[in-house]
Formats: C-alpha cells, sequence, structure tokens
C-alpha cells in the first residue's frame, strides 16, 4: 500500500507541477512540486527492494526517510533561493515575489504543500508576493494619487488666482450694460441699482461655485483613496480624519451651497475646509479651524505632505466676495451721477459705454458677423472707420442707410438671430442696438439706432472673417458654466460598489496561496488528503 501511495503522490505532483507551469506560469511552485515529485519516484522505486531483498530494517528505513526529507527541504529553500533571490523569511525589496512564509527545515513537507494549496494564513506555507504586499503596494499608489492630487489642485488654484486679476473689470463692464438698458426700459436709478448689483453678484457666484465644486471634487477623490486603500490623511500629522461632513456656504447672491470639510476630531467641532472673511466659519457650523491644509501620509516613511490646501481655496473665495462688494460700492457712486447727466440731456447711452465693454458685451458672434467688433467700435470710437469689412447694411426708420458693425446689448435677441431682410422695432427690445458707423469718407461714430427711428430694416448681413453673405446674424453669447461634484461622487460610489464585489468575489475563492482558483485547490488538496489517509492505513 505504501508503494501505491508514493506512485499516486509521485504522478499527482508531477501533473500539478505541469498544470501550474503549463497553465497558470508559475514556474517556482511548480519546481517545487517536480522536486517533491522526485523525491516519492525515489522512494517509490526503493521499495522494489522490498521484493527482492525481503523485509528491509524499518529503523534504517526512517532514518533514510527523514534524510531524504531532509535533503529535499534543503532543495526547496535553494529552489526558492534561486527563483525569488531571497532567502526564506527574508522581505524582497523592490518588486514583489513569492516565498515560503512560517517555515523551517523540520516542516513536514506534505503540511507545507497542503497549507500552500489550500489558501492557509498560518503555518509553513509559499506565499505570492501579491499578496505579501498588497496592503502596502495599495496604499503606496494612493499615496501616488494624492500627489497627483495635490499637483492638480495648485495648477486649478494658480489658474483661477490669475484669472481674478482681470475680473474686476469683467464685472464692471457686465454692470455698465445692465445701467444702459435700465436707462432704456424707463427704470428709475435705484432700479438700476439693484439690478446692476445684481448682475455683479450673479457674476461672482458663479466662479465661486466653480471654486467650491473644485474643492469638493478634490475631497471626494481623497475620501476614496483613504477608505478603500487606507490612506491616512490627516491636518497637522497628529490628529487623523474621522469622516466628511457637509457644510452650507452663502454665495454672493444670497444662495447656497453645499462643501465638504474634513471632520478629525471625536465631537466633530473641528474640521479641515475653507474659511472665509465674509463668510466666517459660523455660517457653516459646527466650527471649521484654521488648520491650513489636508495632509497625506507617505506609507513609506510616515512623513505627511500637503495634499490639498483650504487657504489657497478661502484666499480665492475671499477674493471674489472683496471684488463683488468693491464693484457694487463703485455701481453705487457711478449710477447717480450717470443718471443726473443722462436726464440732464447731457449725455446719451453711448457715451456711458466705452467701446471695450461695447465690443465685450454686445457683439455679435465673434466668429462672423463680430469677428473684428473690437477694431470697428474702438476706431468708431475715434473718428475713424479704418480697412474692415462692413458687417451689416442698415436702413433706419427715417430713411437713412448705415454700414458698419452692429452690436446689442440685451439678452433678449430673437432665438433665431437677427434676419437678412427682417425689420425690427427698437422699442420691442430690452438693450440698446448700436453701430460702429463706417462713413464713405473714412470717418466713423458710434450711433445708437434708436436716434433713427423706431424700427431698422437688416438689408445685408456679412461675415467679416470670410466675406460671405449671411441669412441671420447670431448673437455672441456669455455663457459662465459651473462644475459640478455631484457627478464625480456617483462615479467613486460606483468604483467603491465594483471594489467591494470584486473583494467579496476573492473571498468566496479563498484566500492567498498560489493564485489557483478555488476548484483547482479543493481538487489537488483532496487528492493529498487521500494520500496522507492511505499512508496513515498502511
Amino acid at each position: 500500500m505504501l508503494r501505491l501511495a508514493t506512485t499516486y503522490a509521485a504522478v499527482g505532483l508531477g501533473v500539478g507541477s505541469a498544470y501550474l507551469a503549463g497553465v497558470h506560469g508559475d514556474v517556482p511552485v511548480a519546481s517545487v512540486l517536480a522536486v517533491l515529485s522526485v523525491f516519492f519516484v525515489a522512494l517509490r522505486l526503493s521499495f522494489g527492494d522490498v521484493v527482492r531483498l525481503g523485509t528491509l530494517d524499518t529503523g534504517r528505513v526512517k532514518i533514510v526517510c527523514r534524510k531524504g526529507s531532509t535533503l529535499i527541504a534543503v532543495g526547496l529553500l535553494v529552489t526558492t533561493a534561486a527563483t525569488t533571490g531571497v532567502v526564506p523569511g527574508a522581505s524582497p525589496v523592490g518588486d514583489a515575489s513569492a516565498e515560503w512564509v512560517d517555515c523551517n527545515l523540520t516542516n513536514p513537507l506534505l503540511g507545507a504543500a497542503f497549507n500552500t494549496l489550500t489558501g492557509a494564513d498560518t503555518g509553513c506555507r509559499w506565499e505570492s508576493g501579491d499578496q505579501i504586499d498588497y496592503e502596502n503596494i495599495s496604499k503606496t499608489d494612493a499615496y501616488a494619487s494624492a500627489l497627483g492630487v495635490k499637483d492638480a489642485s495648485e495648477s486649478y488654484t494658480t489658474t483661477t488666482s490669475n484669472f481674478l486679476e482681470d475680473t474686476r473689470s469683467v464685472a464692471w463692464s457686465k454692470a455698465k450694460i445692465t445701467i444702459v438698458n435700465e436707462l432704456n426700459n424707463g427704470s428709475t436709478v435705484s432700479q438700476a441699482k439693484v439690478a446692476a448689483n445684481q448682475t455683479i453678484a450673479d457674476y461672482y457666484t458663479g466662479v465661486q461655485r466653480n471654486v467650491i465644486a473644485d474643492w469638493n471634487a478634490k475631497t471626494y477623490t481623497l475620501g476614496y483613496l483613504h477608505t478603500e486603500s487606507g490612506l491616512a490623511l490627516t491636518p497637522d500629522g497628529y490628529a487623523y480624519i474621522k469622516e466628511w461632513d457637509n457644510k452650507t456656504y452663502t454665495l454672493s447672491d444670497g444662495s447656497s451651497m453645499t462643501l465638504r470639510a474634513m471632520d478629525y476630531s471625536s465631537n466633530g467641532d473641528y474640521h479641515v475646509a475653507p474659511e472665509t472673511t465674509i463668510m466666517p466659519r459660523s455660517t457653516a457650523d459646527p466650527g471649521i479651524t484654521t488648520m491650513g491644509s489636508i495632509q497625506a501620509e507617505d506609507p513609506d516613511t510616515g512623513s505627511t505632505t500637503h495634499v490639498l490646501s483650504a487657504n489657497a481655496y478661502a484666499d480665492i473665495l475671499d477674493n471674489t466676495y472683496n471684488q463683488s462688494d468693491q464693484i457694487q460700492a463703485n455701481v453705487g457712486q457711478y449710477a447717480d451721477d450717470a443718471y443726473a447727466q443722462y436726464q440732464a440731456g447731457d449725455i446719451n447711452t453711448s457715451d456711458i459705454l466705452d467701446p471695450t465693454t461695447i465690443a465685450s458685451q454686445a457683439a455679435t458672434d465673434y466668429n462672423s458677423t463680430g469677428y473684428y467688433s473690437f477694431a470697428a467700435v474702438q476706431l468708431a470710437s475715434l473718428g475713424a472707420s479704418g480697412d474692415i469689412n462692413a458687417s451689416h447694411t442698415i436702413e433706419t426708420g427715417d430713411g437713412t442707410t448705415l454700414n458698419g458693425t452692429l452690436y446689442y446689448t440685451g439678452d433678449d435677441a430673437p432665438a433665431g438671430g437677427w434676419v437678412t431682410g427682417q425689420t425690427y422695432t427698437v422699442s420691442n427690445f430690452t438693450g440698446a442696438f448700436y453701430m460702429a458707423v463706417q462713413q464713405t469718407d473714412g470717418n466713423g461714430s458710434i450711433v445708437n439706432l434708436a436716434d433713427y427711428g423706431e424700427t431698422f430694416t437688416i438689408t445685408q448681413a456679412v461675415n467679416t472673417q470670410t466675406g460671405e453673405e449671411l441669412n441671420a446674424t447670431q448673437v455672441e453669447t456669455y455663457t459662465y458654466d459651473s462644475t459640478n461634484a455631484s457627478a464625480l461622487a456617483d462615479e467613486i460610489d460606483r468604483l467603491r460598489d465594483l471594489r467591494q464585489e470584486y473583494e467579496q468575489a476573492g473571498d468566496a475563492g479563498g484566500g492567498g496561496g498560489i493564485g489557483i482558483g478555488t476548484e483547482d485547490r479543493l481538487i489537488i488538496a483532496g487528492a493529498i488528503v487521500a494520500l496522507i489517509l492511505v499512508a496513515t492505513r498502511n
């Protein structure tokens, strides 16, 4: 019976070795099984002496077997060192490698093989480097991703800060356009100031929403790295994240937006998030501390790196609040005097709007009729026309023909644009119609079409860049898009669920081992158990 058991063992281990090397490509483990197979072949051949020489001395057989086991164990250790580059128990540096764990020369080989094939996490066993280093590799990858968040946030805050250097002039131009439209509609000065201030607040609110959305997007990413990979997040290197809280921020137009804050206290009173002077922590209770940033811990050295600066985002938000207040204060001073002069007849609406404001806020399509809108209106303000294609030819209500570039200050232009051949009534629209007129003598001027009668007809429209005649003139749209982190949050939730499915599938398939499936393990382990039982019965 012992001969039968050794025969099965030799054949089974040989097949297993070929299977692992040929199917799974696991050469190190295949080599181990091959050595074991050779051992059982030698043992089986030694039993042939029983037939030819009779009963062998039991003590001698035991000694030979122990020596053989020791020799095989040494062979396994040499094979391991040759295939992994390290001795048992050593932890490889660099690429992950497989190795024997918790083993010494006294461990039973079949027990080690059984532990390996069944995926045991205790006792002498073979473990792949992926299993051993997975947690550290995962944290290291997460830390690298956190450094990517750091780079992205610094790029965003720098770009946005530079952008805010020019936003006052944009906000002021929008306010002046609003004042002109209010004058055109017969509004009082108080109504004009309210409307202009709302325009300013709306403009800066769009910027604020994008800033907060970017902060939220970065925190969603860091939160995922923390929960799924164990990346340590801290405000100071001592306290660590407990959870993420939602705080409500009030924006310039009076609306509100949710901002995510990192909670690092047990009682929920301490958070890391942008805290502004215009909108202090009292509006986002419980309070936000003055901690300047979220830091990520390097899993290798234990040092921390600032990856998301709350101060940088707070500075941007503070700047938008301050600018909004400043421009609104200027509107208050400007509107009173402008209205007084307008009502006295000292100025008209075209005097209120400077050429840059007209070109930047009232032009037709920049890629068509409005291509030279800046040059045309600037030259007209200087009394010149320049060598520029006229975008439009217009017949006014009093019979005057005007050639030049058309502008409209309102936001209620027809959906299909201004149609060539169509007659329009000025009073039907909320904005004012201007033209940078090009005269035949080379002179130019900025005129209000309302001064030429109640109606006007567009007789010709031309793409000033290409010279192509157009059937309709599209207005230039001034759209400020807002970003939204909710889509990112949904995607991260989906990835988290998917990761859990993978982990559950991995748990269902057994823990670790040599990387073969559950069914494969059971088949091979069952064969080994059968061999052990046969040997025991014998």
